[in-house]
């Protein structure tokens, strides 16, 4: 079994938590100054603004301190299968990538374990274009192909210990 942690940067666009909880008042206030004018259309926007800056700033402060995610990855060898534990929700591309890379040996993965951060881990591709996964990632662009690589090796090396350990067994 395995159990290490993948240095993935943090995004150099996100906000700090102290930046995103004042956002988060700033966006109250407006909601409030919208509701007391009567203006539902500004009210409604402010509304919808502050409720995604409340689950920003909340999911900020409960990331670990520094430049780096510290993304955590366990592995057991049962068997002939590997199986593979990971927080996050991971594009699809994780598994199809660690399955061509492995496709001999029975790769078990379960995302979210654990944890829901650092939130979603979208290809490189993928960041840019505003959409929701993109919009939650607190990870940088690569992230997930640094990770793909990461325990490609993390892979091989299990593999390759738990079968030298069978032929000296």
């Amino acid at each position: 079994s395995s159990h290490q942690f993948v240095p993935l940067p943090y995004r150099e666009d996100m906000p700090t938590p102290q930046q995103a909880r004042a956002d988060y008042h700033a966006s109250r206030s407006e909601e409030e100054q919208a509701l007391a004018a009567g203006d539902q259309a500004r009210h409604a926007a402010a509304r919808i603004r502050t409720e995604q800056l409340s689950r920003l700033a909340d999911r900020l402060e409960g990331l670990p301190v520094g430049k780096d995610y510290p993304y955590p990855v366990d592995l057991q060898r049962i068997g002939e299968a590997v199986w593979l534990f990971v927080p996050g929700e991971l594009y699809q591309d994780f598994q199809v990538e660690l399955r061509a890379a492995f496709p001999a040996i029975p790769l078990i993965i379960a995302t979210m374990s654990g944890s829901w951060n650092p939130a979603y881990l979208p290809k490189a591709s993928s960041y840019g274009y505003g959409i929701y996964q993109d919009t939650c990632a607190v990870v940088a662009p690569g992230s997930l192909e640094q990770l793909i690589e990461a325990v490609k090796d993390q892979i091989t090396e299990l593999v390759n210990v738990s079968q030298a350990a069978e032929l000296s067994g």
